[in-house]
Parts: structure tokens; sequence; C-alpha cells
């Protein structure tokens, strides 16, 4: 078995080998380019037409042409059937937030708690709940896998204190969204709405944090990243509901909130899942260490389910 990766913009995926090209009576659907997949190249013995090249059958019999494919650069683990929807990068990026074991322990603990309210969420959608795994990895992770070991917080009690980020009120930082800080949601939301907020970031302060298990002080921070995928305070000004009724709170509210991103990149880009994923933190040098970092992660996880 070999690790295969889509280099084609599109390309076909068929019930059966054609005989001669084009031929859209045996497709059965269409990949991507970065879609990877583990498969094995049919014996040039079984070809109906050698002349066509090469050809490689995947684990649920579906035949792709090799000259839109590559072999990833890792080995396929003998007997795993996997089908990937995003391909690992070219090297392990080197200051991932996350070790291979606890990027796995991470998406363990979702996958115990969640995993069948995020596979019926991601149901008919072109992603996968190790994406939404390995996206939780990046986004949070590295901060509340402090807590999951410790038996008084439960998995609810976990999403209400993933609020994060104090960007534009946390000293000598800036940020450009609105609200660019505290002040500048007071203007417009009010005292009540402004200072809950502030209260749901204490509460996150008070769980235990790198080097002081008994948290943190009290700060007079409005954070900006609510959920355990960090949906942006900037969208109080459409989705006011969400932040007011403390959403984040709710693991089906979260993925709705990732899906709708994601889904609406996954059409800007064509089907690119590594340019979706990229698209989905925004765009230049750091998304795209963003989007290397989530294929890393996903290519551990989805090794292991």
């Amino acid at each position: 078995m070999t690790n295969l990766i889509v280099t084609v913009p599109k390309l076909n995926k068929r019930k059966v080998i054609p005989a001669s090209l084009p031929d859209a009576s045996n497709v059965a659907g269409v990949v991507f380019k970065n879609f990877s997949f583990v498969g094995e190249e049919v014996s040039s013995g079984l070809l109906p037409n050698p002349s066509l090249g090469s050809w490689f059958k995947d684990a649920d019999g579906f035949f792709y042409w090799a000259g839109g494919l590559s072999i990833a650069s890792l080995p396929a683990a003998t007997g795993i059937r996997t089908s990937s929807i995003l391909a690992p990068p070219v090297n392990v990026p080197h200051d991932l937030p996350l070790s291979r074991n606890q990027c796995l322990k991470a998406a363990g603990w979702l996958k115990q708690n969640f995993e069948e309210r995020i596979k019926n969420a991601v149901k008919d959608t072109p992603f996968d709940k190790e994406l939404i795994y390995a996206i939780a990895c990046q986004e949070t992770a590295y901060k509340w896998l402090l807590w999951i070991d410790n038996e008084k917080f439960s998995a609810t009690t976990i999403l209400e204190r993933c609020v994060f980020d104090a960007s534009g009120d946390f000293p000598d930082t800036h940020r450009s969204a609105f609200p660019r800080n505290k002040k500048a949601l007071l203007d417009e939301f009010g005292q009540e709405i402004t200072q809950m907020l502030v209260d749901e970031g204490n509460k996150m302060r008070a769980m235990p944090q790198p080097g002081s298990p008994n948290g943190w002080g009290k700060a007079d921070f409005l954070y900006k990243g609510y959920g355990i995928f960090q949906y942006d305070l900037q969208f109080i000004k459409e989705d006011k509901k969400f932040f007011t009724d403390k959403g984040w709170a709710s693991i089906d509210e979260c993925i709705a909130k990732a899906l709708k991103e994601l889904k609406t990149k996954f059409a800007a880009k064509h089907g690119n899942m590594f340019e979706t994923v990229k698209a989905y933190n925004g765009s230049g040098e750091r998304a795209e260490h963003y989007a290397e970092n989530v294929s890393q992660f996903y290519t551990w996880i989805k090794a292991v389910s």
C-alpha cells in the first residue's frame, strides 16, 4: 500500500478503469488537489488499455489515474484503511504548539466527549471529524490540555472556559478588527455586555495556567476569541446572541460556526482543502503556517483513527 496525493486541480474517481478517455460513464466522483489516500497500483495485466498509463485503487475499490498522483512523503502503514482529505506537509513544522502525543491526547478527549456530535455535524460535508479535531488542536488545545485531567472540570466547563486572546487590552498588543479593545466594545454595546465578557475572561484566568496551577489574578481585559475554535468577537455585530447567550459553551454551536466558515472558504477555493484551511485563518505567511500545522495534526490523528 502507498500513500498517494492528488497533484492536478481535480481528478476523477472511477468505478472501473476505462478502456479509453474521455469516458464519463464510470465516474463516481471528483477529488481535488492535495487530496490524499492509501492505494495500491493495479497490475499492468489487469489494465484494459495499458497505453493510458498506470492506475491506483483505493481501499474502497475506486480507481484513479496515476498521471494525476504522486507518492506522498509518509510511508503507508500496512493494514490501516484510511481516506484523507488533507495531505501531510512536506516537513513536520518546527514550532507546532503541540507535540504528537499532546495532539493525540487532545483528539482523544474530543473523541471521548463529542465524537458523535462532530460526526453528525460533518456528515454530507467535504470535511471529516479528524479535521475538526486538528483545527481545535491548532486553535486552543495548548490551553485546555492543562484542564482535561482534572476531575473538577467537566467537558462543559472546559468549553465554557475557552475564552482567549486579549489582544488590544493586554499590554503592548494591538488589534485592528472591531473591537480593538474593551473601550471600543463598551462604546457600542454598553456596560452590561462588556462587563459580562470581561467576567468570562476572568473565569478562564482562574483556571490552571502554564506555570501557575492556581490560575492568574483578575484583569480588566476584554478577550476576543470565544469557544474551542475561537469564534472572534468581531462577529458580535452580526451574531450578538452567540456572545450574550454564551453560545461557546455548546459544542454544537461551536462546530456550526466553524463549519459555516469552512464551507464558505471551501467554495471560494474550489475544493482545495489546504487552501480552505489556510483561508479559514486568513491570508499570507501566517495563514500558510497555520494550514501546515493543521495538516500535520490531521496526519497524526488520521493515522490512529
